[in-house]
């Protein structure tokens, strides 16, 4: 369900916001979500992805050694950004300049990893924007690593392009999915409200922290809440945060672009969260067999079944979606049962399944747009199991309430 701008949070300063369901792709509110702003800091997910797929690829380690330049250092001086102290002629292990990067927003240690792994600022941008074509993300440019502009780094003799990071908030919420799809454990980082960096050196090591009220153990914490990254900045002082949320059955990532302030930011983001709390999700394919499906290809499900000679049935929705649509990090799928004999409550059927019987039918969405349904049928036959007489009170009881 993708709810159009319906006002419900007008009276918020936020430019656009949305509210996503993280396990399907479907948007469940949004407002001027298509629309291009500046994101400050919150461009550091891509840069956050980069990394990742540099460690993933074998390119980085995560006790790899950085080594630190005077520019670097003098970046890393500045009180007006954000960041953590590093010392010149020093080296800092990837590990500790990516949680920099994502807890204390540390600009100087974003441009450390991006020169690692590019080689220069400049051709790191490229590959920023590289892969934002590669992951559809059309609204979306960069020109800095970390979301500094021109104005930012001109004493420090560092030329990047006119303009600042921008992105629309279903780019933010679609390349913080392809985070947490491919790269779930990154939420270990982004839940912590404080962090050590350099901490076995006793001398330099720096307590990181932030001050995300809706953090575990904050006054406003929410459960299930695992944090994001905020970013804040330019002229026009606005604000931008993508935080993430699981609670029971719920998965949900929200965007919050242009506000005008970090309590406004984090005010919208809870109430949104909120919001998407109250609508029921569908029955979804879970996020690890999405990740599972880019490795192997293949959309694997077992649904429970209730009083059947068998516990599951398997279905295999990788032999259902047609061909066209099987690009896994293109499109995305969630599972809507329509038989009579499907149980909410258990997530499951209840025999007896004959062979052909509809179970349901997969949607396929492009970017929250549903661009084609295809009816799913049981591949096989589960009888239902013989009962004794109690079992069959209580089954008979149990249907009729």
């Amino acid at each position: 369900m993708s709810v159009q701008a319906q006002g419900l949070f007008d009276h918020f300063s936020a430019q656009a916001v949305l509210v996503m369901d993280a396990k399907t792709g479907e948007f469940l509110y949004e407002k001027n979500a298509e629309e291009k702003l500046p994101v400050y800091s919150v461009s550091k997910l891509m840069t956050t992805y980069i990394t990742l797929q540099a460690i993933e690829s074998g390119k980085l380690t995560w006790e790899q050694l950085i080594p630190i330049d005077e520019t670097l250092a003098e970046i890393s001086e500045v009180y007006a950004f954000t960041n953590v102290p590093l010392t010149a002629g020093m080296s800092y292990t990837v590990r500790d300049l990516f949680q920099a990067m994502l807890v204390q927003s540390a600009n100087a240690a974003t441009m450390a990893l991006a020169q690692a792994i590019a080689g220069s600022e400049n051709n790191f941008v490229r590959t920023m924007n590289t892969y934002a074509e590669t992951l559809q993300l059309q609204q979306s440019s960069f020109v800095s690593s970390s979301g500094l502009e021109q104005s930012d780094l001109n004493e420090f003799g560092i030329d990047i392009a006119d303009g600042g990071n921008q992105m629309s908030a279903k780019d933010v919420a679609f390349l913080w999915r392809e985070i947490l799809v491919a790269y779930p454990d990154v939420t270990e980082i982004t839940q912590s409200s404080q962090m050590w960096f350099n901490e076995t050196d006793e001398v330099e090591k720096f307590l990181m922290t932030t001050s995300n009220p809706l953090l575990p153990g904050a006054a406003q914490a929410m459960p299930g809440f695992l944090g994001g990254k905020s970013g804040f900045g330019g002229l026009d002082g606005t604000a931008a945060y993508t935080s993430v949320l699981y609670q029971d059955q719920h998965a949900l990532i929200s965007v919050v672009i242009g506000a005008m302030n970090m309590p406004d930011v984090y005010e919208t983001t809870r109430q949104l969260l909120e919001y998407g709390l109250t609508i029921e999700p569908v029955m979804p394919l879970e996020l690890n067999s999405l990740a599972e499906a880019q490795k192997t290809r293949k959309l694997q499900y077992e649904f429970s079944v209730i009083h059947g000679e068998k516990a599951h049935l398997a279905v295999d929705f990788s032999t259902v979606i047609p061909t066209e649509y099987q690009n896994y990090t293109q499109y995305e799928f969630s599972f809507i049962p329509t038989a009579p004999n499907f149980q909410t409550e258990s997530q499951g059927f209840v025999a007896p399944i004959q062979e052909g019987d509809e179970l349901g039918y997969i949607k396929i969405s492009e970017k929250g747009q549903v661009v084609e349904k295809v009816s799913v049928y049981s591949g096989e036959t589960i009888s239902e199991k013989s009962l004794n007489w109690w079992q069959k009170l209580v089954k008979m009881i149990t249907e009729l309430f």
